[in-house]
C-alpha cells in the first residue's frame, strides 16, 4: 500500500509540474505580440528615389541609402515570378497555417546534432516575421517565437498580402531588394514584365545573392539553380512541359547580362 500510495504521489508531482510548466509556457506565448495589419501595413519601408527625364522613360538618377528597392502591388508581380518563389521556397505555402511541422522537425534534429541553429526550415510567412518584426538572432526562444508569430500572421493578413510582403522586401543581392527593384536591375523592365526563365533566375537569388550573383563568378552554378527552380515549378504543376523546355533552354548570358 505504501508503495502505491508513493507511485501515486510520484505521478500527481509530475502532473502538478507539467500543468504547472503548460501555465507558465501559455503565459509566456500569451505575452507574444504581433503587429495589427494596420501596424505592418503602415511602417515605413524605404524605396529609392528615382529621377527621369521630361518622357517619364528615360532614368536619369538613382538616388538610395543602403536599400534600392521599389514596391510593387501583387497584381503587378508577374505570376511567373509569384510560382518560382513558391516552388523553390515554400511549395505548400498556400496549404499551410504559418509552418510545417516536418521542415521544423528535421531542421530541430540537425540543429541539435550540430549544436547549432543555423539550419531554418522556414516557411515564406516565417521569413516575413524574420525579416519584417523579429531579430535575427538563432536561439531557441526566436525561433519559437517565429512559429508563434508566423501562424498569428496568418490570421491577420492574407496569403497574397504575406506572398506580396515577402517579394517586396527580400533581398537579393548588394543594395537591391524587392522584386521591382530586381527586375529592372538585372532585366530593365517592370516586375508584370518578367519571363519564366527570368523569374526562375530571381527566385534563385535570395537563398544566397552574392554566390549565386549574375554578375559574380558562380555563373554555372546560377545556371544550374535556375534549372533546379524550373524543375520544381514543373513537377509541383506551377507550368506546363513545353514552358519549361522553352526556359530551359534560355542561358543565363541571353537573359541576364544582356
Amino acid at each position: 500500500m505504501t508503495r502505491k500510495l508513493r507511485h501515486s504521489n510520484y505521478l500527481l508531482a509530475i502532473a502538478t509540474l507539467g500543468l504547472f510548466a503548460s501555465g507558465i509556457f501559455i503565459l509566456w506565448v500569451s505575452s507574444f505580440r504581433i503587429p495589427a495589419l494596420e501596424d505592418i501595413s503602415l511602417r515605413r519601408i524605404d524605396q529609392s528615389t528615382k529621377i527621369y527625364d521630361r518622357t517619364g522613360e528615360i532614368l536619369l538618377y538613382d538616388m538610395s541609402s543602403d536599400a534600392r528597392r521599389a514596391l510593387v502591388p501583387f497584381e503587378d508581380i508577374s505570376p511567373y515570378a509569384r510560382a518560382a518563389t513558391l516552388a523553390i521556397e515554400d511549395k505548400n505555402f498556400y496549404s499551410h497555417n504559418g509552418f510545417q511541422w516536418t521542415s521544423f522537425l528535421r531542421a530541430v534534429l540537425v540543429n541539435v546534432s550540430t549544436l547549432s541553429f543555423s539550419q531554418g526550415g522556414s516557411t515564406i510567412t516565417q521569413q516575413v516575421v524574420k525579416n519584417s518584426i523579429l531579430t535575427k538572432d538563432k536561439t531557441p526562444t526566436r525561433k519559437l517565437k517565429e512559429l508563434i508569430l508566423a501562424i498569428k500572421l496568418e490570421k491577420v493578413l492574407t496569403k497574397d498580402e504575406i506572398l506580396s510582403l515577402y517579394l517586396n522586401e527580400i533581398s537579393y543581392g548588394g543594395t537591391i531588394y524587392g522584386i521591382g527593384e530586381a527586375a529592372q536591375s538585372f532585366f530593365g523592365k517592370p516586375a508584370s514584365q518578367l519571363t519564366l526563365a527570368e523569374s526562375a533566375y530571381l527566385a534563385s537569388l535570395p537563398k544566397a545573392p552574392t554566390y549565386y550573383s549574375p554578375y559574380g563568378r558562380n555563373l554555372p552554378e546560377l545556371e544550374a539553380r535556375k534549372d533546379l527552380v524550373l524543375h520544381e515549378m514543373l513537377a509541383n504543376n506551377f507550368i506546363s512541359e513545353e514552358e519549361y523546355g522553352d526556359a530551359v533552354k534560355e542561358g543565363v548570358e541571353t537573359a541576364v547580362l544582356k
